[in-house]
């Protein structure tokens, strides 16, 4: 009986500390993990060369004018750039990996809206005229923030929040987002539920702001329509 017992406690004690030393090893590579630089789009690892890049023109950009009617603001390559109406050299407002697009001036042209994946995904950013001052407007991780447009007031921004399921374009549906913070108002659902493809994008409000206008297109074939919701009011 003793011969027995000596040998189950050797046993208890070699399972005891296989466990712990699969514990030790774990507990180990989490912090390994821990020690691993997060991932920063304006820095990548890897080595990286300037190119020089000299043209008169861009395809494909987004265009806004200010509301003094004397600078053109535009995308061009993943970087934001104002250059006078009646033409000149153009000066960039940012200049970096992070691709940044979509820019619209704020209804007294002190300030820019505009999409951006510095912090990972495509979310909606804004900053001063001059390119100073950058802040995130939404922190969406899952979702892609597209289509801002400013409210009258410039106080709000609207915008198309997507959402993927069935096909890897995302569906849109239109949010409403303050300049003060905060998660943003659902002015519009997908029709259908979570799953539906139909989108929604390109929101803009009518001069009275009373209403915002959105365009709905139909993900296969089809002609779209546009809709329009009425503002959400602060009280």
């Amino acid at each position: 009986m003793r011969k027995v017992t000596f040998l189950s406690t050797v046993v208890v004690l070699v399972a005891v500390s296989l466990v712990l030393g699969a514990a030790k090893k774990k507990d180990d590579e989490a912090k390994k993990e821990d020690k691993k630089p997060s991932w920063d789009v304006s820095a990548p690892p890897g080595s990286w060369d300037t190119v020089a890049i000299d043209t008169t023109e861009t395809t494909w950009s987004s265009v806004d004018v200010s509301p003094d009617g004397r600078t053109l603001l535009f995308d061009a390559l993943g970087d934001l750039w104002t250059v006078p109406l009646e033409g000149g050299e153009a000066k960039a407002l940012t200049q970096g990996i992070p691709w940044d697009f979509q820019p619209r001036f704020s209804p007294d042209g002190r300030w820019i809206a505009f999409i951006s994946d510095r912090a990972g995904g495509d979310n909606l950013w804004v900053m001063r005229a001059d390119g100073t001052g950058a802040r995130a407007l939404t922190e969406e991780k899952d979702n892609l923030v597209h289509n801002p447009w400013w409210s009258p007031d410039g106080l709000y921004v609207v915008a198309k929040k997507g959402f993927t399921s069935t096909r890897s374009i995302p569906a849109g549906e239109i949010w409403l987002f303050s300049l003060g913070g905060g998660g943003g108002l659902q002015l519009t659902e997908r029709p259908n539920g979570p799953k539906d493809q139909k989108t929604m994008a390109d929101p803009a409000f009518s001069p009275t702001a009373a209403t915002s206008t959105t365009a709905r297109m139909r993900p296969r074939g089809g002609s779209g329509n546009t809709t329009r919701t009425p503002r959400a009011r602060s009280s």
